[in-house]
């Protein structure tokens, strides 16, 4: 399989806590290209306090990435977004920054932390659909109120929260607790898609090509196609 979608990177370079330099990000892209990837959207973090870059600062990265990439990849389809941290002031944010939603849809990569309870996150769910807007749940894996709830996603994707998961949990890579957890979601149909979450070359390097082997050999090809090619294809 070739075609595959990336929906959760960390490329844009000198934005978050990801790629250090424009030598870097190409770098990861060709590793991704190497690996089938052939749609990448750019998630940088915004997270009051912590994450902050101006909005100016975040396009004209992007907007110098993709020229770079155009001769080099001519093939190669790129999308902005944003992986957009719950707060309490997210309303704000929505119409303060155009890039945040995927790919000027009205879907948006929402992140939650270990700390935040099922009652936070049923309540800022609820606030975000109200304004018009669709989440899609950041590895889901790594929020014990939601990955330790399976009755509580599927009360979730009912009404139509999505669910995404990291590559390099489902391959063990980030230890055994996520491994067994990104299985139960799997089994139970509850991933909509898998991303990379890559954050640099070394260390938090992109696996969605060894990942999307992986998922084909264990639930079959039409599953793969499904998770990393059909569902991202229709946020794009």
């Amino acid at each position: 399989m070739t075609g595959y979608y990336d929906i959760h990177t960390h490329i844009l370079p000198q934005v978050d806590d990801g790629s250090g330099s424009m030598e870097e990000s190409i770098a990861i892209i060709e590793q991704e290209v190497a690996m089938g990837v052939e749609n990448i959207l750019f998630t940088p973090h915004y997270r009051k306090g912590l994450f902050e870059e101006p909005e100016s600062r975040i396009y004209a990265r992007y907007k110098m990435l993709s020229l770079e990439l155009s001769s080099r990849f001519p093939n190669l389809t790129l999308a902005l977004g944003c992986e957009l941290h719950a707060s309490m002031d997210i309303e704000n944010i929505f119409k303060e920054r155009r890039y945040v939603t995927i790919a000027g849809t009205n879907s948006v990569l929402l992140e939650f932390s270990g700390r935040h309870t099922k009652s936070f996150i049923k309540e800022r769910i609820s606030t975000i659909m109200s304004t018009g807007h669709m989440p899609v749940l950041a590895h889901v894996e790594r929020i014990p109120a939601l990955a330790e709830n399976l009755d509580f996603i599927k009360e979730l994707k009912e009404i139509g929260v999505e669910i995404q998961v990291n590559a390099d949990s489902i391959l063990g890579l980030d230890g055994r607790r996520f491994k067994s957890l990104t299985g139960k979601l799997l089994k139970n149909n509850l991933v909509d898609y898998i991303g990379s979450d890559v954050h640099n070359i070394t260390e938090r390097a992109s696996h969605i090509g060894e990942c999307a082997d992986y998922i084909e050999k264990k639930y079959g090809e039409e599953f793969a196609c499904k998770i990393f090619i059909d569902n991202p294809g229709r946020l794009f």
